[in-house]
């Protein structure tokens, strides 16, 4: 009797927590906290290793720049990532104003819709570049670890530009005879200009 009271309550308590998973993967924020805890985590699990690359930085930036920005130490170097987030939005939605504008396009009903999924969408991608790199550092001391890093950071970001020019052509309707066109093209171009601009601004 005590044993089958105790698998009832097991089943009860895996039932729960699989609703629970079901509803908190659909939210728009999901990935977001999904990669807050794995970042937190790495950074508990492995806070020896992290401590010596954080005085490796230190080092660095003091003897470049003479100070040392607390953005790009661990754990908030996560803050660093949040920031770009939210810059990267705002770039979003001043390149689709400023193309909606400058075409006489006016944009319809679902551009909030896709404001959310695109973070959401970028947040996933952050996560798999995150849990890669991790695994990819089992490779470190090879020689294949740097041709491995390249291929799965070129591979992520495709598959990053892929489907954010899919999300900008499913979710955004145009009142336009070139409707094809623009959402084609717009979607692509937004993930794409987005790294110019950070490649610039890092060789800054």
């Amino acid at each position: 009797m005590i044993q089958y009271l105790n698998f009832e309550m097991i089943m009860n308590l895996l039932k729960r927590c699989k609703s629970f998973w079901g509803s908190f993967k659909n939210k728009d924020w999901f990935y977001l906290i999904l990669y807050t805890l794995i970042y937190l985590i790495h950074c508990l699990v492995s806070w020896q290793d992290l401590t010596k690359i954080n005085s490796q930085i230190e080092s660095e930036m003091i003897l470049r720049n003479g100070f040392v920005s607390f953005w790009h130490l661990y754990p908030y170097h996560v803050f660093s990532v949040y920031l770009i987030s939210i810059l990267y939005l705002l770039f979003s939605y001043l390149i689709v104003s400023v193309f909606a504008k400058l075409k006489m396009i006016q944009i319809q009903s679902k551009i909030t819709s896709f404001y959310i999924t695109q973070f959401n969408l970028f947040f996933f991608i952050i996560c798999i570049l995150y849990i890669g790199n991790v695994l990819l550092g089992i490779f470190s001391d090879t020689e294949v670890y740097t041709v491995l890093v390249l291929c799965f950071w070129i591979g992520t970001y495709l598959i990053f530009v892929n489907q954010n020019g899919k999300l900008f052509r499913n979710q955004v309707l145009l009142e336009s005879g070139s409707v094809f066109i623009f959402s084609k093209c717009i979607g692509y171009m937004i993930p794409i200009l987005w790294t110019f601009i950070l490649l610039l601004l890092i060789k800054r």
